[in-house]
């Protein structure tokens, strides 16, 4: 998938904020389409979002005069971050992979049994780097072993 210019990120949000807020302060440079906020990860640290806007010259406008600049609290530390989203491209190549992250036959093990461990890592990565083999279970992507 290609970059959306349209589409922003927006990190360094406070943990407290919310939509509303975010699409009050976006929506001075143009129409906004869309506001997602992420939870972050662990909770309680700070959070990140997506701002759409319908205008691809309302994205530039925001990103020149946001990033790195505006706080949506006086006592926030840093600035929110503001920048052109990144596509998915090749990290989603693979989702929704099953035991075997996704490659039939990988690591030795076969699309039933899960190849060493029952794991996989979802398909993100190629089958040589996917998995060690030894660590129990994998991340994501599919369950334990079967038979």
């Amino acid at each position: 998938m290609a970059e959306d210019p349209r589409k922003l990120f927006v990190g360094q949000l406070p943990n407290d904020i919310t939509e509303d807020e975010v699409r009050t302060v976006f929506t001075t440079y143009g129409p906004v389409s869309d506001v997602h906020i992420m939870d972050g990860k662990p909770p309680g640290t700070q959070k990140c979002g997506f701002v759409t806007y319908e205008a691809e010259q309302s994205a530039k406008t925001a990103v020149d005069l946001l990033n790195d600049t505006y706080k949506f609290r006086q006592h926030s530390e840093k600035a929110i971050r503001v920048s052109v989203a990144k596509g998915k491209g090749a990290r989603d190549s693979g989702k929704g992979g099953g035991r075997d992250g996704g490659y039939e036959n990988s690591w030795g093990g076969d699309r039933n049994r899960g190849g060493w461990d029952g794991g996989g890592r979802g398909g993100d990565r190629a089958p040589a780097v996917a998995d060690q083999g030894w660590d129990g279970g994998g991340r994501g992507g599919g369950g334990g072993g079967g038979g």
